[in-house]
């Protein structure tokens, strides 16, 4: 009996139970960015890790809805890009105060901007684009914000030299200066062009054809609106509109400069649609044929506050200095103007 009460009251042995495995947590990195959407151009190398190409294509890779670029504030040296930078992706591209000019070396568009998309370009350097391509430093098919730019010695052999505007485009800030193209040496606008605040200037761009400053043939739904004191100088087309020149789509611009552009006609503006001028400085331009300042060619102009001096023009010039070649419809408020060269001048009274 004993026996049998030990043998039923001894310990029964078990099989040891394994334990699960414990989590193991460990940091990736994350091909150099500092957060989500967030790159760093630290060399001026064409390719690499830390340029230019490299953060694009790891963008691309990431494929983040919204992305920036910034360089380096201590990049100096020209950035030599191997081929045209295609942007597919919302992102905004700072070159923070740095010395690194993007160059194309005169041989390929600089940046290409697919539609659907929205940039920003910032504090950044664009020249030596080149080639056989509308736009030869941008060619923008979204919604586009250069501020606070440079973008020069850009030369297409097709239009728009420094810029090929196809959707929208907002330049603030900035200098579009030594472009070159057949139309539109500094900005060709196919559809809506907004330049604004002071400190903008177009300066020294040239045209083969028309618009040395700019070109804009936006159809009927288009526009170019010029506004806080944007400077229009130096400009020059070998026909029409050394300044700007407006095929089609609405135009206004207000306080700002029109000098020293030279063209056939219309050296300062040329118009083939309703013109609207408020605050202008028209001067110095210079027409070797017709309207020193603005040739009216079709539309109505209206000018208001503007102030017409020293322009000159070869043969036909109605206004202070042959500024304007007659159009279907001139109305002028409060304008005043100086009697320089030209034909058929006449001079408009001093404002009261």
């Amino acid at each position: 009996m004993l026996k049998f009460l030990s043998s039923f009251l001894a310990p029964t042995t078990r099989a040891a139970r394994k334990s699960a495995p414990k989590a193991q947590l460990r940091l990736e990195r994350l091909e150099d960015r500092v957060t989500p959407g967030a790159y760093t151009v630290s060399t001026t190398a064409a390719t690499g890790a830390g340029s230019l190409t490299a953060a694009i294509a790891a963008m691309d890779m990431q494929h983040d809805t919204n992305n920036t670029i910034t360089f380096n504030s201590n990049l100096n040296g020209a950035i030599s890009i191997p081929g045209t930078i295609s942007l597919s992706l919302n992102v905004v591209i700072d070159g923070n105060g740095s010395s690194a000019p993007i160059t194309g070396n005169g041989t390929f568009r600089i940046f290409f901007i697919n539609t659907g998309i929205t940039v920003q370009l910032k504090y950044l350097q664009i020249t030596g684009g080149g080639g056989a391509f509308d736009g030869s430093g941008i060619y923008n098919g979204g919604t586009l914000a250069v501020t606070n730019c440079s973008i020069r010695n850009n030369n297409s052999t097709f239009d728009g030299g420094g810029i090929y505007n196809s959707n929208t485009l907002t330049i603030s800030q900035s200098s579009i200066y030594s472009n070159s193209a057949v139309k539109g040496g500094g900005v060709y606008n196919f559809g809506t062009l907004t330049i604004a605040d002071t400190g903008t200037t177009i300066s020294a761009n040239t045209a083969s054809q028309n618009g040395g400053g700019i070109y804009s043939s936006a159809g009927s739904t288009g526009s170019v609106t010029i506004s806080g004191y944007v400077k229009i100088d130096s400009n020059s087309a070998t026909n029409y509109g050394g300044g700007v020149y407006v095929n089609s789509g609405s135009f206004s611009l207000s306080d700002g400069e029109v000098d020293e552009n030279s063209a056939i006609d219309g050296a300062g503006v040329y118009g083939n649609v309703d013109l609207s001028l408020d605050g202008v400085e028209i001067g110095y331009n210079n027409a070797s044929r017709n309207g020193g300042g603005v040739y009216q060619n079709a539309g109505a102009m209206t000018c208001t506050d503007c102030i017409f001096l020293g322009n000159t023009c070869g043969a036909n010039g109605v206004g202070p200095a042959g500024s304007w070649a007659v159009g279907p419809a001139i109305t002028l408020v409060d304008c005043t103007g100086q009697v320089g060269v030209g034909q058929f001048q006449e001079m408009i009274p001093p404002k009261n």
